[in-house]
């Protein structure tokens, strides 16, 4: 009788990871998604600043920043 206990547990637990897939295993997507770049870049007030500081760093856009009035705040 002991014996059939035992087979009848080994047999749940294999028919178990037969349907389950077992543990550690997950259903990868076929392929990744990957979010757009869209770049890197800054904003500069002054333009005189470009060549010596934002240059060397490769950023891929660059926008001058004006500024209309004489006091910032």
């Amino acid at each position: 009788m002991r014996d059939y206990r035992t087979w009848m547990r080994i047999g749940v637990i294999a028919a178990l990871v037969a349907v389950t897939g077992g543990p550690g295993t997950a259903v990868l997507p076929a392929r990744a998604e990957i979010p757009p770049h869209l770049g890197y870049g800054v904003n500069v007030r002054f333009q005189s600043h470009v060549d010596s500081l934002f240059a060397p760093l490769g950023f891929e856009w660059l926008k001058l920043w004006e500024e209309y009035e004489d006091d910032p705040p």
